[in-house]
């Protein structure tokens, strides 16, 4: 299936990334914190990060620090798809 069209909320992007990722994203919302309330550690963030650019989003190093919340993704995936 060709998610990189299907993503009209966030809700459909918090579900594409826990089926690539295989990891449950039941109760993940926007606001929901990588690194503490999913508990991301630095090799499952370049998982997330691998996973975004290959959605057609460039994450560079000051991008990177920016990264906080799934909320931050999705805003970076949709800036990206508008462009």
């Amino acid at each position: 299936m060709d998610w990189s069209s299907l993503f009209t909320s966030i809700s459909d992007f918090i579900q594409y990334l826990g089926e690539t990722l295989e990891k449950d994203m039941s109760g993940v919302t926007g606001a929901s914190d990588l690194r503490e309330d999913l508990a991301f550690d630095s090799l499952a963030m370049l998982e997330v990060l691998i996973v975004v650019e290959e959605l057609g989003v460039e994450v560079d190093e000051a991008r990177l620090a920016a990264i906080v919340t799934i909320g931050d993704l999705f805003d970076m995936y949709i800036a990206a798809s508008e462009s």
